[in-house]
């Protein structure tokens, strides 16, 4: 198995549905939001980053429309 760079894997996963973290600033940052198999580490305030894992959450199980969707993954929170 041939190894591949960081970039590489990134553009293999853009087709990936993303999750917005219901701050336009850090989704800006992060291209549109969260995306899956792609580990985050996020620093700072606790309160801000728990917020922000919260609104993600709930995101994720809304359509772009905010209506209710479903779909069998799951989020781990720590």
């Amino acid at each position: 198995m041939p190894l591949s760079s960081s970039f590489e894997e990134f553009n293999k996963k853009k087709a990936l549905p993303i999750y917005s973290s219901g701050d336009k600033t850090l989704d800006e940052l992060l291209s549109g939001g969260f995306r899956n198999d792609l580990v985050y580490l996020l620093y700072g305030d606790r309160k801000i980053i728990t917020n922000i894992l919260l609104k993600t959450a709930v995101y994720s199980f809304l359509d772009k429309d905010f209506n209710k969707k479903v779909f069998s993954e799951q989020i781990l929170y720590c």
